[in-house]
Formats: structure tokens, sequence, C-alpha cells
């Protein structure tokens, strides 16, 4: 999962828009979505109860030194000192103004500090620094999730269905898994009997007497249109609710457990969409969990069939024994829990994503956002696979995977040109200062060029070709071809290949399993004369006795995804800080996925400590309700050695290991420097400057071209 667009409140997108606020501005993405939260968890934002009491309050987290930082320290200039003894003031103010306040650690796992955390000048500041690349960002859960929520709205042939059960009970709503699916419009008119372009009519007379999900008589899977569920969503919640006498007991309804429905239809599937302290409390409480059970003994025919197995998926013979003798069993364990919730979300997800209206849109305001949250570079993880193609909005056709890749670039192309940072005939617009002869100047000691005085608003995007790990050998192997044909195609956008999923040795497949076939692609890319490296998940579990650290070292893999697990395994660790390989790590992501409870247990501070280079990333943002700089603002917490040179640092590295060519990378140096120096360290010692950053101002234009069309559209 990923960084989550569009949750500032309004004004904090960057520290110099406090000069324009105006007080009459409408209640942010994010404070809408905090309301969700707090209404989620049945509490106010300034008061966390019914939690466990909190231990002392230790001097700090984790206590690991921190030495990777000491390089930008010893070069620092004097307002860069000065800044980082602001920026650790902040964070020592927001621990006596607002944790202690209310029993609170800032070590504790990010959900349930989440509405404390927005509170914090910390994260204010790490909203205001400059984030350099975003490298491990899977596209499908990168923005709000209300923004596809309102686009399907307008989808007349959208639909929503559950699996196993209606929607009675409270329970009922809480454990029901919502599928939303784009059906034929040709064939939803003819069983409607309705011109379906019929401008603000949601409910039809055939809508009536189809399927009902608030009804007893629903049956799973049974699908209702999405339009008609949403007034009836309205309807329900007035029958339930007047139902309900004034001390609390239904007085008209024949089933005492049917829910009043107290949120309204967009709260109610943010929160199966997101997740809230309630779900974390419950993946890592572990008191009367059935896992606590001695397991049922196998037969000797099931002992046979998971050997035959273990052999074809070319696990190492002595998996199993390693599995059931880990020290860490419980917290696989936990993080199965995690998946599975984790799981039921991305489904939802997907049928919310994958039409051409929808992804399209998603495409633009995710780069608008990246904007906002001060990153000028991304590498985006889309999933390609024929199974999960984007239909037309007509729900007629699809899309292949070069048809998607195009709607990417597309929308990209069109948004550089629209933010000043791409002429008309594609050319990215440079920033860099140039000699009589062509050449770039550099000042003295200094390998970053001189600017020209253009500002870019953003530095650029590429894909990461993505497949599931789950996939067969031919499918997986017709993906490594498809890459290369992406790459011959789109030379400057495809960045590399990964696979995707839970790694875990119970799910398909281990790395190892496709070894012939990454080596093959290897050599076509050499024959090709192609730069497609290896940018796997591994090592997303507490021991990765999958293996999946060692056979990314033994294929060269330019950067892994996550490698949690790498401390664990020190040889393996050495080996690939010998050959220079990045660490992409999620701290926010493997908390909310059950590998680690408090952000001072993460292991990033051992792979620092031993200055291997990592870089953060938000995985899935949008179903953490997170951004970038929420992850920045958790390492900073969870150990009272970092400082603000360990963020410098760390988004150093981002640059240094994205895959942008020389030049792309010089570019994009000029304008993190320059937003480092004037931007982001006045903005910490407190310093405002004239005017707000021109690339804000060229995020409003957009949006405000884009509402006259919408407006247009509509007459």
């Amino acid at each position: 999962m990923g960084g989550l667009c569009g949750l500032y409140k309004d004004g904090e997108a960057d520290q110099h828009e406090k000069l324009v606020q105006d007080s009459t501005r409408k209640q942010s993405g994010f404070s809408q979505l905090r309301q969700i939260f707090d209404k989620m968890i049945g509490k106010s934002s300034n008061s966390i109860s019914g939690s466990t009491p909190s231990p002392p309050m230790p001097e700090g987290g984790a206590q690991v030194q921190l030495s990777f930082q000491d390089h930008m320290r010893k070069h620092a200039s004097p307002e860069e000192q000065a800044a980082n003894d602001v920026l650790l003031k902040q964070r020592q103010t927001d621990d006596e103004q607002l944790f202690r306040s209310t029993g609170r650690l800032a070590e504790d796992h990010f959900s349930r500090n989440l509405p404390i955390i927005e509170n914090t000048q910390l994260l204010k500041s790490a909203r205001h620094m400059p984030k350099g690349a975003h490298l491990h960002v899977h596209f499908n859960s990168t923005l709000l999730p209300k923004f596809l929520l309102d686009i399907a709205k307008e989808m007349p042939n959208m639909y929503i269905s559950n699996a196993t059960h209606q929607l009675r009970s409270k329970s009922d709503f809480d454990n029901c898994e919502i599928v939303f699916n784009l059906r034929n419009a040709e064939t939803v008119r003819k069983d409607l009997a309705e011109d379906l372009s019929s401008q603000g009519q949601h409910i039809f007379p055939k809508d009536l007497e189809g399927p009902n999900l608030f009804h007893a008589n629903y049956e799973p899977r049974q699908q209702m249109r999405y339009q008609y569920f949403r007034a009836m969503w309205n309807e329900e919640q007035k029958i339930r609710q007047s139902s309900t006498a004034k001390n609390g007991k239904q007085t008209a309804v024949a089933e005492p457990e049917v829910w009043n429905m107290d949120m309204d239809c967009d709260e109610w599937l943010i929160s199966k969409l997101v997740f809230g302290e309630e779900e974390i409390n419950s993946i890592f409480n572990t008191v009367g969990k059935s896992t606590d059970q001695p397991p049922k003994p196998e037969t000797e025919e099931e002992k046979q069939a998971k050997r035959k197995q273990t052999e074809e998926a070319k696990w190492r013979p002595n998996i199993e024994s390693d599995f059931q003798n880990s020290p860490y069993k419980s917290i696989r364990e936990r993080a199965t829990r995690a998946w599975e919730k984790f799981n039921g979300r991305t489904r939802m997800m997907k049928g919310l994503f994958n039409y051409e209206k929808a992804f399209r849109a998603y495409t633009r305001r995710c780069l608008e956002e990246f904007v906002r949250d001060n990153v000028q570079y991304a590498e985006i993880r889309p999933n390609f696979m024929k199974s999960n193609q984007v239909l037309r909005d007509d729900g007629a056709g699809s899309v292949n995977n070069f048809g998607l890749m195009e709607i990417i670039v597309e929308e990209y192309e069109n948004f550089m040109k629209d933010i000043g940072d791409m002429d008309e005939n594609g050319q990215i617009r440079e920033n860099r200062r140039f000699d009589s002869q062509g050449k770039p100047l550099y000042p003295s000691n200094s390998s970053i060029p001189l600017a020209n005085g253009h500002t870019p608003s953003f530095g650029g995007m590429k894909v990461i070709y993505c497949t599931p790990r789950s996939f067969s050998k031919p499918m997986v192997k017709e993906s490594l071809g498809e890459c290369i044909q992406m790459k011959k195609r789109w030379p400057q956008y495809i960045a590399g290949f990964d696979l995707v999923g839970e790694e875990a040795y119970d799910k398909r497949f281990p790395l190892r399993y496709f070894e012939e076939e990454f080596r093959q692609f290897q050599d076509d890319c050499r024959a090709e004369q192609l730069d497609i490296p290896f940018l796997f998940h591994c090592g997303e579990t507490p021991d990765d006795i999958e293996d999946n650290l060692e056979c990314a070292l033994d294929l060269d893999a330019k950067r892994i995804g996550h490698g949690y697990a790498l401390p664990g395994k020190p040889d393996i660790m050495r080996q690939m800080k010998a050959k220079n390989v990045c660490v992409e790590a999620c701290p926010i992501s493997n908390m909310i996925l059950g590998l680690v409870e408090r952000i001072d247990e993460h292991r990033i501070y051992d792979l620092l400590a031993h200055e291997v280079h990592c870089t953060l990333n938000s995985d899935n943002g949008t179903l953490f309700m997170s951004t970038l700089s929420h992850d920045f603002y958790e390492v900073m917490v969870g150990n009272r050695n970092m400082n603000l040179h360990g963020w410098r640092q760390l988004a150093s590295w981002s640059i240094d290991h994205s895959c942008l060519s020389q030049v792309e990378r010089e570019r994009l140096l000029v304008e993190w420097e320059r937003r480092w120096k004037e931007e982001f360290i006045p903005a910490v010692l407190g310093n405002q400057p004239a005017h707000r950053p021109v690339r804000l101002d060229r995020l409003e234009k957009i949006e405000e071209n884009r509402q006259k069309r919408e407006a247009q559209h509509k007459l």
C-alpha cells in the first residue's frame, strides 16, 4: 500500500499558503476523513481512552546510534544547524504538550496516534520538507478513498454487492466485504428499460424490483445498483432511526439487533476501506485467538501433499520445520490477520479503480497530490495482468496493458504541460544553466549544476512493471516479455520490474521459483541493450525463511521493497550494502500489516546504524490514512538520535537510487537543493517569504480550469 494525496488541512500543504488562507475555506479532505476515523473508534481526537495504560515515559525511542547522518551534519550550513535545533525542539514540545497530556507515547502505533499526530508541529515541518523521490507507492492505493467513491456516484452502471450476507445488524455492516463492479451499460439499460443518461435520475422503477442489500431476503453476491444503494441508504436510515425511541430502545422493528445506521453512506464506505484503531487492536491483541490452540495433526496424505507442493514451489526442504519452530511465529500469525483485512480492502478498491474515467482522473489527481506533498519524483507501481484490465466506461470492453500504459503516459504528459514543466513537443523544460557550448555549469566543489531560474513543479514519473507473485511460470514469463516490449516503446517511462503480493511461506511463490524466467529476462535485456533492473518486494516478513533476500541478491536487484527481515541476516545485509542495494523502507505499512507495533521497534534503525542506504515510502497510503510526510514524521519520533540531517540523507538517497538518467537526476537535484535551502529551512526557522511557491499557484489554476470544465459539462 502509498503518499495518500489530499490529506492536508487547508493551509498546511505549504507553510507559505498561510499568506493566502481564507477563513471561509471549506473543510479539507483530511479533516473529513479524520472525523470518520474518530467516529470509527468512538473517541475525540483530543482524548484516546479505553486503551491499556501507557508505560512510564522513557527518555526517547530506540537509542541506536545513527552515524549515517554524520556526513550531512558535518557539511550543514549555520542555517541548517539552527533549523535542526528548532526541529528537535518541535519534537520535544509535541511530546510535552500533546502526547503526555493524553498518556500516550509518540512512538506508539501510528493508527492509534493519528488524531494526535495531525496536530503536531513536527508533522507540519515534514509536510514542508522536499521529499526527493517516492520509490515505493502502489498506484491503486494512493489517493483518499472518497475520490474514487465520488466518481462512482456518477456511474449509472456501477453495482455493489456483498459475498456473504445482507446488511441488518451492526455485525453485518462490520463484517461484510463490499465489492464494486462496473457492468455493461447497454445490458443495464435494457434491464432497467431506461435512458441511463438522464441527469439527476438515480432511482428507476426497475431498481425497486431488484436486490436490496438492506433487506432480509438479500442473497449473497446479488448486485445492487450503486446509485440505488446510496438512495436507499438514506431511506433505510430514516426508517431505522425513526423506530428508535428516545431511550435508545427500538420499538417498531421486529429485529432488535438491526443497526440504526448512524453514519452517512460515504463515512461507512470509507471506514470499510481504511484501517482504524479498533482493527489495529484486533490484529495485535492475541488473547483468545484460535492460534493459541494446538494444531490438528496432519494425516500422512496431507504431509505428502505438502512436501510435493514445497518441492514444486521450490521452497527449501526444511522450510516447514523452520516455520513451525520460528521464534517469530506469533508475529507471522499476526501479519496473516492483517493481510486478510488488507486484501479485502484491495478487492474493494479494484472495482472503484479499474475503469477508464476513474483511472484517468486518478492518475491526474495523483500527480497533483505528489506536488502538494512536496514529492519531486515518483516511481509508481500499477498492476499489469490480463485479469485486472481497465474497463471502458460503458463496461462493454477493456483496455489491455499497453492501453493502460498509454493512459498513464498521456495523463502524465498532459499534466506536465498544464503545470509548465513540459513544452508542447513533449520535452522537459530545462532548469540547469549552460555555458556557450551547451554544457551544464557547476559551482565550485559541487556536482549539482547551477539553476537557470525556472522552478519545476514536478520532476517526473516512471512506472515499475508489477505483476502478482501468485501467477504461474508461463504467466510471469509472459509478463516479463511484455515489460521488455513496453521498455522498447516507452524507454523513458519504464523503470523496472517487480513481483507483488504477500511473501509468507504458505502463499505462492518465492522469488526462487521464477529464477529461470528472471535470468532469461536478464539475458534478453542484455541482447536488446535494455536496462530494466529488478526492484523486488522481499523481506516483508519477520525472518525471511522464504529466502527471498538471498534470491534478490543473487539476481542483482537494484533495490528491495521493505527489507524488514534484512537485519536478521547480517551476512546478506553486508553483501547488499557492498553491492549498493537500497532498501525501500515502509515504516507505517509495516506497523499496519502486523510486523511491528511501535515505530521505536522498527528495524529501519538497525539498517541505518549499519549505514545501509534506505528510502522512506508510503506503500498503500489510501488504506493507512497516511502520506509520505507521515513516514518521515514516524522515523523522526522513533529514535531520538534522528535529526534533520537524517531527513536530508534519506531524501538524498532516494534520488541517488532512483531509476533516473543522469540528466534527469541533475535536473531533480537542482530543484531539490533550491527547495531545501530557500523554502524548507526558512520555513522551519519561521522566516516567511513574500510569496508562496509558484507550483501551488499553478495547481490552483489547474483546479480552477477543471471546475469550469465540469460546470460547462453539466449545462
